[in-house]
């Protein structure tokens, strides 16, 4: 399987969301602007820095890419609302209860309260729980 690295932001012309690679700055590794390549066609534009969201690899029931940040609902559980983080959460052995290792990855927690914890995004949860992107925290 190969992994395609891809990142979303939103533009600082037109504030829509535009997907390509960070453009990383030489004197300060800062991210103000994204470069998008397609058949016959290089684009680079200014972004807003903090909408800069990486592509998980997945896409949601309907076929929409999920990126980090992106705020799911879960058709297949009450319209629950959630958003798709990348983090490290600890494993622990069940029968005493102790941290032994750590794992990180894609993950997605109610939102907006993160009431019941992170849960690993999977394939499995996207397609059985109906998982439908429906916008971005930086929507708001």
């Amino acid at each position: 399987m190969q992994r395609k690295i891809l990142f979303k932001a939103k533009s600082t012309d037109a504030g829509k969301w535009e997907e390509g690679l960070p453009n990383y700055c030489s004197t300060d590794g800062s991210v103000t602007k994204m470069v998008s390549y397609s058949p016959g066609s290089f684009k680079v534009f200014s972004i807003e820095p903090k909408t800069l969201c990486q592509y998980t690899g997945f896409t949601d029931a309907t076929g929409k890419k999920i990126f980090e940040n992106d705020v799911v609902r879960i058709l297949g559980k009450d319209n629950m609302l959630n958003r798709i983080i990348f983090a490290e959460r600890p494993i622990y052995d069940n029968i005493c209860e102790e941290e032994v290792d750590k794992v990180s990855g894609w993950f997605y927690e109610r939102y907006p309260d993160n009431a019941t914890g992170a849960v690993p995004l999977t394939a499995h949860d996207i397609e059985n729980l109906e998982m439908k992107v429906i916008g971005n925290i930086s929507d708001e």
